[in-house]
């Protein structure tokens, strides 16, 4: 979502999950409800059931509701130049779940080919990101950003693809993955101007500055760089590749930091001078709540990478989410 458009009213309603395992109330079990933003004991999810009541759920009674494949994607075979590929039938907004791909039993070359999971082509700008479920290894796909009807559904085989220059994209894809061919063929690639490269370029380095500042939770820095770093970056479309990727497949932690840096400045003279601030700092947070969703709801974790060590840092979502409502 660009920030011309209003982030929706509630997020957490967007995702479905499926009630199981309750003893005490079977009945509650094989429902399907939706995720509210009210705060409930660590551990445990607040529900809304289908008679509009509200009750909190142990993490571990809840699934996400895998959407109907036939209606939301389709694989089709052969689209060049790759053998085949997954597309979207129907819009799918961002931080929808897409599919859940589950680990096949048979690992067979014709058996991988027909798994949607493995149909999933490499793209310098993907539009979707997975998170493995660890107890079954199942795959859960999300959108990155707003995927519309015949786009195909598409990830990243190497992070550092998506603000890295052409030539070096290449280089990145054979190092670090089985890729053999001798070039990317992917849109980004194909179609990819000295203007693009550019543009990564540029985006990451305003990405890198506005990560420094927001992660060491620095004001003054944060109000000097307003009109020069955040803001620029913050008005960039969901378009640009190292935007869209900001916060999922590098500088994570970045949308956390900046929603609660945001929310400490709000009364400052610069923010309530800026006719944009109050639309960006809901984006910030609607980013914090879908990616409690899809980069931990799944294992009820989170990791997101510390500033300067680079060393992974993992969070229960409980205690992310016990600081994300104190903004709600």
């Amino acid at each position: 979502m660009g920030p011309h458009v209003k982030s929706q009213s509630n997020i957490l309603e967007n995702y479905k999950v499926r009630i199981s395992g309750i003893k005490t109330k079977p009945e509650l079990n094989d429902q399907i409800v939706t995720l509210t933003h009210q705060k409930s004991r660590p551990g445990r999810y607040s529900c809304k059931l289908k008679d509009g009541s509200t009750k909190s759920f142990p993490y571990s009674s809840l699934e996400l509701i895998n959407p109907d494949q036939n209606q939301t994607i389709e694989r089709r075979e052969n689209p060049a130049p790759h053998g085949a590929g997954i597309f979207a039938k129907r819009f799918i907004s961002k931080g929808a779940l897409i599919f859940k791909g589950e680990y096949p039993k048979d690992l067979s070359l014709e058996t991988l080919r027909k798994e949607w999971r493995c149909s999933i082509n490499h793209s310098c700008s993907p539009n979707c990101i997975s998170t493995t479920k660890k107890n079954d290894e199942s795959e859960y796909f999300f959108a990155m950003r707003d995927i519309h009807p015949g786009e195909e559904i598409t990830r990243a085989y190497v992070a550092s693809c998506i603000w890295s220059d052409k030539a070096t994209r290449l280089e990145y894809l054979k190092i670090k993955s089985d890729f053999q061919a001798e070039a990317c063929f992917c849109h980004a690639c194909v179609t990819n101007e000295a203007e693009e490269d550019k543009l990564r370029k540029d985006t990451f380095n305003l990405a890198e500055i506005a990560f420094g500042i927001v992660s060491k939770r620095n004001e003054v820095a944060f109000e000097k760089s307003w009109k020069s770093v955040i803001k620029p970056l913050l008005m960039l479309e969901d378009t640009n590749p190292v935007k869209t990727g900001l916060g999922f497949c590098f500088f994570r932690g970045f949308w956390f930091e900046l929603s609660q840096m945001m929310k400490e400045v709000k009364e400052k003279e610069f923010a309530l001078a800026d006719d944009c601030f109050n639309d960006l700092a809901k984006e910030a947070h609607d980013m914090v709540l879908r990616q409690l969703i899809m980069l931990g709801f799944v294992n009820n974790s989170m990791i997101t990478d510390k500033l300067v060590s680079w060393w992974p840092e993992r969070f229960l979502i409980d205690d992310v989410s016990e600081k994300v409502n104190q903004q709600i």
